[in-house]
């Protein structure tokens, strides 16, 4: 080998070790920064529900998570479609394998991960199920906050088994689960990938109380949508958080009893402006941040 050759493999092996530990510095000073952020709440990995920001482009919304410095997004069909999403008269088509990618490249160029998709309805239909899961496990989501057909139950365990994404049955103000009770019969004897999403909103229009709720749902709760309401009827507004019904300090209470998994999805969620989402967003982690540290 000249001389020549010798000092370019000592610059490119230079060049490659500086590169190897830049990318392991980056990655240590990524994982500091997501303890961080569990530590202001407490432990747990406090995210932003998507529909708080479904008036935002996707970037445009990811850097909002992040300048609130957390690291974890519950995603709607506001971000991305995992099924036909119909829009007043228009149906819109699942999204398509590009703008998956895309979405997995705005989210990682800001280090946030997807905790959950929902709520969304699902049915008995395997085969559509199926490219739902598919799609899901692509971004790399680990819970669907969903509300399922009961019957179609057996055939979504499957899907949530091989996928690894687990089913969050979210109680809802109607229908077949209008309740936590009603959620917890759906989930029960069943695997360990189908739980409960306790939407707190509806709770508290059904005059449930929150707390009592988690307990219920013991270690089934994999979802939480954590949100406040101006009265206690279906068509109440979401405010921030302690400053409606929720008493947002039993709540916590209560979860950090129960227990609530590293890779669940805990939802912050505000919707009373939703042209400028970041005041009360900002409040509201400020509460929960307060109720958490107790």
């Amino acid at each position: 080998m000249i001389a020549t050759d010798k000092l370019w493999s000592r610059r490119r092996l230079l060049g490659t070790t500086v590169s190897a530990v830049a990318a392991y510095l980056g990655k240590m000073h990524a994982a500091q920064n997501r303890d961080q952020a569990k530590r202001n709440y407490g432990g747990y990995p406090m995210g932003i529900h998507g529909a708080s920001l479904a008036a935002l482009a996707n970037e445009a919304a990811v850097e909002m998570v992040a300048a609130l410095g957390l690291h974890w997004l519950e995603l709607t069909a506001a971000q991305i479609r995992l099924n036909e999403v119909r829009r007043g008269s228009t149906i819109e088509p699942p999204s398509s394998p590009q703008e998956i990618r895309e979405l997995r490249r705005i989210l990682a160029a800001s280090d946030i991960t997807p905790t959950a998709f929902g709520p969304i309805q699902l049915g008995g239909e395997q085969d559509l199920n199926r490219r739902i899961f598919d799609r899901a496990s692509s971004l790399g989501i680990r819970n669907l906050s969903c509300i399922p057909e009961l019957r179609a139950l057996d055939g979504l365990e499957l899907l949530a088994d091989e996928h690894r994404v687990r089913l969050a049955l979210h109680n809802n103000t109607s229908g077949h689960l209008d309740s936590v009770a009603a959620v917890r019969r759906a989930v029960q004897g069943r695997g360990p990938n189908v739980g409960a999403c306790l939407d707190i909103g509806n709770a508290l229009r059904g005059s449930e109380d929150p707390a009592a709720a988690a307990e219920t749902l013991g270690p089934r709760l994999l979802g939480i949508h954590l949100k406040d309401v101006s009265a206690r009827r279906p068509d109440s507004e979401v405010i921030v958080i302690g400053t409606g019904f929720l008493n947002v300090s039993a709540f916590f209470n209560v979860v950090r009893n129960v227990g609530f998994p590293d890779d669940g999805a805990l939802s912050l969620e505000y919707l009373a402006r939703p042209d400028d989402p970041l005041p009360g967003l900002r409040e509201g982690l400020r509460v929960a941040s307060v109720a958490t540290q107790r």
